[in-house]
């Protein structure tokens, strides 16, 4: 469960134009414990970096060494992860609800979801302290989310054809991620970007 829902993580920051630095979290400290929790995340490190072999992920590890590399460094120097996390992998539901309900609290950023991912279609909830600017995000994350699947679905066949065509596409799907994160990022709800032309 932990590699796929991880797996899921990794699509979902790269479908922004983020590369993803994935730090699986526990109260183990690389190796500093061998409680099943701690060689949950282990394995499961070990397992996503297999079969991820070019993307940055570590763990186990506590939160704090995974977004302060400065820190990291000092107690293992061989990590694989450069830089802070940008996507932190909790072991369980408590710990994830739990650091959630912290960082609503205390400090100031934009919470869009709750997210569901894995579906064949596109869907999430929306709870019933929503407010407007809540479902407007996750509205505009679902439509996001249909969008990219028809132009993948639609250019496909185009993206293999050569690597001009490989790289006009990168081009434009990292174009479109910039433009999303900057309308969910604006502190007003502005109209929706323009969606570039697709290239078939």
């Amino acid at each position: 469960q932990i590699v796929s829902k991880t797996l899921l993580g990794i699509e979902q920051v790269r479908q922004f134009g983020i590369t993803p630095r994935v730090a699986l979290l526990s109260h183990s400290n690389f190796g500093s414990s061998n409680a099943p929790s701690a060689r949950k995340m282990r394995q499961a490190s070990e397992i996503l970096r297999e079969r991820l072999p070019d993307v940055e992920i570590d763990g186990e590890m506590h939160s704090l060494t995974a977004l302060d590399s400065a820190y990291r460094q000092t107690i293992y120097d061989d990590s694989q992860l450069q830089g802070k996390a940008n996507l932190l992998v909790f072991p369980g539901l408590d710990a994830a609800n739990i650091a959630l309900g912290l960082l609503r609290q205390k400090a100031n950023g934009l919470l869009i979801g709750p997210y569901m991912s894995g579906l064949k279609r596109p869907a999430h909830i929306m709870v019933n302290s929503a407010t407007p600017r809540a479902i407007f995000n996750v509205s505009a994350l679902a439509a996001a989310e249909i969008l990219s699947s028809e132009i993948k679905s639609k250019n496909g066949s185009f993206c293999r054809r050569s690597r001009a065509a490989e790289d006009h596409c990168r081009s434009y799907s990292l174009v479109h991620s910039r433009a999303g994160r900057q309308w969910f990022s604006s502190p007003q709800a502005p109209e929706p970007p323009g969606i570039p032309q697709s290239p078939v």
